[in-house]
């Protein structure tokens, strides 16, 4: 199981808005940078005003939250990468099939490089 820790200093989010790699699928953009830290994976989430109000903005964050737990938490098949991720709602993650938005996280994280083409996806 790959440790997971969540990115909450603004100081990161813009480090990853101004030079890492970006992917937009019709759900949500995941912003990508590779982690020296060495400490697994750094996730961060965030919703813009643009999908709605709060409640709108809360449920989009929960479901990326939960995404990345089905995706790399709870995914024996995930591997052992060092990377820092935010992902970004559209307003689209609030319509979306949950296991569409799997294969949507999974085409991402291959696009992007975090995870080789041979991985699996579920």
């Amino acid at each position: 199981m790959v440790a997971v820790v969540t990115i909450t200093q603004r100081s990161e989010f813009v480090e990853l808005t101004k030079a890492g790699a970006r992917w937009v699928t019709p759900a949500f953009i995941v912003q990508y940078l590779p982690n020296e830290g060495g400490d697994g994976v750094r996730v961060g989430f965030t919703a813009t005003k643009k999908i709605g109000g709060a409640v709108q903005r809360n449920r989009a964050k929960r479901r990326m939250r939960s995404l990345v737990d089905a995706v790399v938490r709870l995914n024996d098949d995930f591997p052992d990468v060092n990377a820092r991720l935010i992902f970004i709602a559209r307003k689209e993650i609030l319509a979306r099939d949950f296991s569409v938005l799997q294969k949507d996280v999974w085409w991402a994280l291959r696009k992007l490089e975090v995870v080789s083409r041979d991985e699996k996806s579920t």
